[in-house]
């Protein structure tokens, strides 16, 4: 009896693995070639331009640009369902051309049911604004931490994430890609049928 009790608990440890984390963020990647699922907003459209570009690209095939050629703010975000205790890491992958002076950051706002603003967590990608710069290469930038809360307060039913970006771009401007708000995944359990064919047995 020990023995059958021991064998499950291997076969279940065995069994446990972590699931991959599900980014809330859909058409992250902008892979529909548009802006579906995401917001745009430019403060003053006779200086500041967004659209999707084919190159360059960090994967697949799209990606977004934002110029901004003053100091007024320009910016890309969406809106998704949350909940309370998530614990929140943004990411995106963003290319600077060379010579400009600019800056962005990651916002996310709580929400409640009512789209009601709870409170914000916010981080800084870049900022060139005082000494200009840029490499026309691509960076990976991932935070957990900065302003604000990381952790989603009670109430929270959806979270706004934000991509700002400000001051003076060079060439056609930046370029953004995989944008994403990972959710940790829960643990999976595999290998039910070693569980079934001990059942079995036992039986």
């Amino acid at each position: 009896m020990v023995k059958k009790i021991l064998c499950v608990i291997m076969v279940l440890a065995a069994a446990v693995v972590p699931a991959q984390a599900v980014n809330l963020l859909w058409n992250s990647g902008f892979e529909t070639g548009t802006f579906e699922g995401w917001w745009t907003y430019l403060a003053d459209t006779d200086n500041q331009a967004v659209g999707i570009v084919t190159s360059p690209v960090y994967e697949g095939s799209y990606a977004a640009q934002l110029f901004t050629g003053n100091g007024s703010s320009g910016q890309i975000g969406q809106d998704v369902a949350a909940y309370e205790g998530l614990n929140v890491t943004v990411g995106v992958a963003y290319y600077v051309p060379s010579g400009s002076w600019n800056g962005a950051g990651l916002t996310v706002q709580y929400l409640d049911s009512s789209w009601a603003y709870i409170n914000y967590a916010y981080v800084p990608i870049f900022d060139y604004t005082t000494t200009g710069g840029g490499d026309d290469a691509w960076h990976l930038f991932s935070a957990s931490t900065g302003e604000g809360l990381w952790t989603a307060p009670e109430g929270t039913a959806h979270i706004s994430f934000k991509i700002e970006q400000w001051g003076w771009t060079s060439g056609d401007g930046v370029v953004y890609d995989n944008a994403s708000v990972p959710e940790p995944a829960t643990m999976v359990m595999l290998g039910l049928g070693g569980l079934a064919l001990v059942r079995r047995k036992r039986a």
